[in-house]
């Protein structure tokens, strides 16, 4: 599962960027601009690992963020 969020600002951006590093998970995370924005990706396996992902991103402020499930092909 792929967790998706908008940072609305650059201390956001660093704020998840290093809780990812610290989880050991900076290896699936990525950052895409759209325009003015900069959206973030953290691709996850297991539950804990999004729940991880989850607490970064309200530590970082994010309120509001995207699940997408990958489909087996």
């Amino acid at each position: 599962m792929t967790i998706s969020c908008f940072a609305a600002t650059e201390a956001q951006i660093q704020s998840i960027s290093e809780g990812v590093k610290r989880a050991g998970l900076y290896d699936r995370y990525k950052e895409r601009v759209y325009g003015e924005h900069i959206m973030i990706t953290v691709q996850t396996r297991t539950f804990n690992e999004r729940e991880t992902v989850k607490t970064i991103l309200r530590q970082a402020g994010i309120a509001e963020y995207i699940y997408e499930e990958e489909n087996a092909a």
